[in-house]
């Protein structure tokens, strides 16, 4: 368990700039305290290793509760990740499902199978782009709309995760919201990850 530490007397003029700068950034006394401490811990360790010292600062950035997307939803189940998706702003835009009472459920919560897909095409990724019979099958459901899979523009289709990984790190080192509420049930949207320089 952390340890707590307790400060006293803190001037007035102290205590109302931190009031001000954790109202700016939608965050709490601690977390807004805990920031300033980390950042003073960072430029520290600038001056005692120099090689870091030309690190930009990351400074964390509002974001809107979701992001307008579309998606596929493959394999789909009964829709549990469909319904994360459209939390973020996601519309799905194709869905596919092989087992028939998983089929009678999805249809019972969404009522919709996708058409009239307006994309010259579409890259599919993930375990199942390696099932050639889903492929036949996918391509039949969206032609005349080009199927081809993220190997053909030289992401591995079983990379899809860490694709999605590297993407998330690179908004943390922008200090971009990668956390969004509408996924998590996080209060706010954060920047997440803890960045180690080697």
């Amino acid at each position: 368990m952390p340890k707590q530490i307790l400060v006293r007397n803190i001037p007035d003029n102290i205590r109302s700039w931190i009031d001000q700068e954790r109202h700016q950034h939608r965050m709490s006394q601690q977390e807004f305290v805990l920031s300033v401490l980390e950042r003073a811990s960072d430029r520290e360790l600038a001056v005692r290793m120099p090689l870091f010292a030309g690190i930009p600062e990351v400074i964390e950035t509002p974001a809107p509760e979701s992001i307008p997307f579309r998606f596929v939803d493959l394999f789909a189940g009964i829709g549990g990740f469909r319904v994360a998706l459209q939390k973020l702003g996601g519309k799905c835009v194709f869905s596919s499902e092989w087992d028939r009472y998983a089929q009678k459920t999805y249809k019972a919560w969404f009522d919709e199978t996708p058409a009239g897909v307006s994309w010259s095409e579409l890259i599919v990724a993930g375990g199942g782009a390696q099932n050639p019979t889903l492929l036949k099958s996918l391509r039949a459901a969206v032609a005349p709309l080009t199927v081809r899979t993220s190997d053909e523009l030289g992401i591995p289709v079983t990379s899809r995760e860490a694709v999605a990984f590297a993407i998330l790190g690179a908004y943390r080192l922008r200090g971009k919201p990668n956390i969004l509420p509408g996924a998590t049930g996080a209060s706010r949207a954060v920047s997440g990850g803890a960045i180690h320089q080697p």
